[in-house]
């Protein structure tokens, strides 16, 4: 019956796509589309679109966002100002949605991500290579010194290192640290978390991922640090005998995938001592649908889910006690910017890297600003207990 309704909706959509076929042509709807989200083709504003080669009409019109950002990697069209172009198109997506054309291959996509997990133990190791390996000369020219590959917490600040020190120091102070503690950091990126909790507040961080260069660069950086260690490991794959005082875990539960979340929340349920506090700190939506488009799927985060706040609220529950759930999104757009800013200060230094996927990546790093900045996504920390805490001062968002 479940795969009756799926075939039932594949030819439902089908019949919509013969029944709404538009009179006008591809330029024709995509101009008018365009000026009404105050977009000219071939204006003088910084937003406007000079477009160079015409297949840019169509790809946009198949392929939504997609044909929007390779059109744009392939130079078919070009702007003055690339975030006040995507602002204003993200800002007026509703209007633009009304003249793309769907297609069977967003269907059956669409329909395999409903049915099926895509978010396996061997299927997130392939993801994680995709992105997170692609070159730590990469990374180390756009983040900071840190490599926070997270949202920064800009609070009195407009300077990324500190803003990413103060967003390390806000997790060390929620999970209330004390002395000797044993810590698990899900998903530790390049190891700076892990050294600056371990070192500001002498306790022993564990920090796993599955990232192969990570884990190099974080073995070399932090080798002296005696109580920082990493492995190469899935969450799902912890010893079960391996047991903490706190668990954090920043920017992996967008990795996770939603058929996978009660699976997650019990694995730090299982791994976390009856007095521990657990700390999530991921990119988070209010609407049930998936916010990731088919861009960011193709060339950024494959099997990327941004997790909603139903999803959550729905399953956390079972396993913990929700202490706080801290919204501080806006502060993506500023760390974003701050990416862009560094990393095209940078590329003469890092020729491996083409024009083509110069393109991309500013399509992409500006494009989650535009998101951020308008709050159709948000940065949440979620701090949760077994059992009922008493919660610790938070200095860096106190006023004296």
């Amino acid at each position: 019956m479940y795969y009756l309704y799926s075939v039932l909706f594949i030819i439902i959509i089908i019949i919509i796509l013969f029944l709404n076929k538009n009179n006008f042509s591809s330029k024709e709807l995509v101009i008018k589309k365009l000026k009404e989200c105050s977009i000219t083709i071939n204006g003088n504003n910084p937003q406007d679109i000079v477009v160079k080669n015409d297949a840019f009409y169509s790809m946009i019109l198949n392929n939504g966002d997609l044909g929007l950002a390779e059109s744009y990697m392939a130079n078919y069209w070009t702007t003055k100002n690339l975030y006040q172009t995507l602002y204003y198109l993200i800002k007026n997506q509703d209007k633009l949605n009304s003249m793309l054309n769907l297609n069977i291959k967003d269907i059956f996509s669409y329909l395999n991500n409903y049915l099926f997990n895509q978010q396996k133990i061997l299927d997130a190791e392939l993801n994680v290579k995709k992105h997170y390996d692609i070159g730590n000369d990469l990374y180390t020219r756009m983040l900071d010194r840190n490599l926070q590959y997270t949202c920064a917490f800009f609070q009195d600040t407009d300077d990324l290192d500190i803003a990413q020190e103060q967003k390390m120091r806000l997790i060390g102070q929620k999970l209330n640290l004390k002395r000797g503690q044993i810590v698990l950091d899900i998903g530790c990126g390049w190891g700076g978390l892990v050294n600056y909790l371990s070192s500001t507040f002498d306790v022993k961080v564990v920090g796993i991922t599955l990232s192969k260069e990570q884990i190099k660069y974080a073995q070399k950086r932090y080798g002296s640090n005696k109580n920082a260690s990493f492995m190469f490991m899935d969450y799902r794959k912890i010893p079960k005998n391996m047991m903490f005082d706190r668990i954090v875990s920043v920017g992996m539960l967008e990795h996770v995938g939603d058929k996978n979340y009660d699976a997650y929340f019990k694995v730090v349920h299982d791994h976390l001592n009856q007095d521990g506090i657990a700390l999530i700190h991921t990119i988070g939506c209010y609407p049930s649908s998936n916010l990731n488009g088919k861009f960011i799927q193709k060339y950024i985060f494959p099997g990327g889910v941004i997790p909603n706040f139903k999803q959550l609220s729905d399953i956390i529950p079972n396993y913990f006690q929700i202490q706080d759930w801290h919204n501080f999104g806006k502060y993506y757009a500023k760390t974003l910017k701050a990416w862009y800013k560094n990393i095209n200060q940078k590329w003469s230094e890092i020729p491996q890297y083409n024009e083509k996927f110069r393109k991309m990546w500013n399509f992409y790093l500006l494009g989650c600003a535009v998101v951020f900045e308008l709050c159709h996504l948000q940065l949440w920390q979620i701090l949760i207990s077994k059992s009922c805490i008493d919660l610790p001062k938070r200095d860096c968002l106190l006023k004296y």
